[in-house]
């Protein structure tokens, strides 16, 4: 069997080996980061609304008024203070502000990402939508534009923070897992959900979803479906959690109220895609047990392309970052095209790949599975996983299984791939 030779190795980050959130929306970012925008200018005149009514009337504001009042001005401070923070790379004045009563698990999470973004000095900007009282604590809404430190992220993101006052300053902080409310319990055929109520709504539209691409994933990979006295439980927790747990059908994930979540995308669809990724990864696994696994992954980007296929296709519901990938997809066609298969077979360079790279690598490779589904049928997928699986060349892949040479597989492909980018670049 011939053997692909690996000349080095980088990490594909949306592989649940290495946990990763991101969110998933087809619109273009201008339209939804225009409507945050005036969302938190609409929020910020009905403040100020508010209290020049109070005072021209001669009418007080309430107690609630006026703690809401204040957390504003404070939340707004503080966001401020991390923008600064973030211009000038000032590790202190970013630990000052959050909660040193945190949990280590948020306070890693936020510090992993500060690190994470060491490069990128000019790009973010946190601005305040809106706040309200929670139980004892103050909810945010806040719109984050900031750099794509991972080959996946766009921008910008809404989140929901919470804030504690703590002396004259409002410190980012976590509710505890027991102000989250009730915990429940929601299954489907084959799955079952256990949730905090604060999630209940996301987790009952996101559950529709999610049984119908389960179980349309199985018998698509050729597999049966497990049975029903099995189900999978996936628990949403308020942690920044994403792993499968030691017993094997558990699967934790982050809340999404908790996550960034990309504008014009809801928490039932964030959670959705999350969860599908997992999905995915585990499918695969089981489709190809055993040393089969190793051999598949010596495909490492094709298979990263087929995930990423599998998860958008079942849901129906495109990644977050696809408008920008067509971009970054039609301004690099002159250099990159025509695609060739060692596109999708090989690991080359001397270094960490830049973003650029990373993008057109996930088209290549999404785009031929879907090009190769399109094509030969969705009926074939497990003869095309069988042949990853036995042959070491596309020459024996395409002659076994297609019946063609390769020259015209890769030509093929190429005329596919520009007509779903939409650009005008030539092979």
């Amino acid at each position: 069997m011939a053997q692909q030779r690996i000349l080095f190795e980088w990490v594909i980050d949306d592989d649940p080996i290495a946990p990763w959130q991101g969110g998933r929306d087809e619109t273009a970012p201008e339209s939804p980061a225009r409507e945050a925008f005036w969302m938190g200018r609409l929020g910020r005149v009905l403040s100020l609304a508010l209290a020049a009514l109070c005072l021209t009337t001669g009418v007080g504001l309430t107690h609630d008024q006026q703690a809401q009042l204040i957390a504003q001005d404070g939340i707004e401070f503080a966001l401020n203070q991390e923008n600064l923070a973030w211009r000038t790379r000032d590790r202190g004045l970013f630990e000052t502000l959050i909660d040193p009563k945190v949990s280590d698990e948020w306070r890693d999470e936020w510090r992993d990402y500060w690190r994470s973004g060491a490069e990128a000095t000019g790009d973010y900007d946190a601005q305040l939508l809106y706040v309200q009282a929670a139980d004892g604590w103050i909810e945010a809404t806040v719109m984050t534009q900031q750099p794509a430190l991972e080959w996946w992220q766009t921008s910008p993101y809404r989140e929901t923070r919470f804030y504690r006052r703590v002396g004259q300053s409002w410190l980012r902080s976590a509710p505890p897992a027991e102000s989250w409310g009730k915990q429940g319990r929601l299954e489907t055929a084959h799955l079952a959900f256990e949730y905090y109520a604060k999630d209940e709504v996301a987790v009952r539209a996101a559950a529709t979803t999610l049984e119908r691409a389960y179980g349309e994933l199985y018998p698509l990979l050729g597999l049966p479906l497990p049975p029903e006295n099995v189900k999978l439980t996936i628990q949403v927790l308020p942690a920044p959690v994403g792993r499968w747990t030691p017993a094997r059908n558990e699967l934790d994930v982050m809340s999404p109220r908790l996550a960034q979540i990309p504008l014009g995308q809801s928490e039932a669809e964030y959670l959705a895609y999350d969860v599908m990724g997992w999905f995915t990864y585990r499918a695969l696994r089981d489709a190809t047990p055993g040393t089969d696994g190793r051999y598949l992954y010596r495909w490492p980007i094709l298979v990263w392309g087929l995930r990423g296929w599998l998860r958008d296709d079942l849901l129906d519901q495109p990644s977050p970052w696809r408008v920008e990938a067509r971009r970054v997809f039609q301004e690099a066609a002159p250099q990159y095209l025509p695609l060739g298969l060692s596109n999708i077979t090989e690991l080359e360079g001397d270094g960490r790949p830049t973003r650029q790279q990373v993008i057109m690598r996930y088209i290549a490779a999404e785009s031929f599975v879907s090009f190769v589904m399109a094509t030969y049928g969705r009926e074939r997928l497990p003869e095309l996983l069988k042949a990853l699986i036995h042959h070491g060349s596309w020459e024996e892949i395409a002659t076994d299984l297609y019946g063609h040479s390769v020259e015209k597989l890769v030509a093929d492909w190429n005329i596919y791939l520009l007509a779903e980018y939409g650009t005008e670049a030539a092979p």
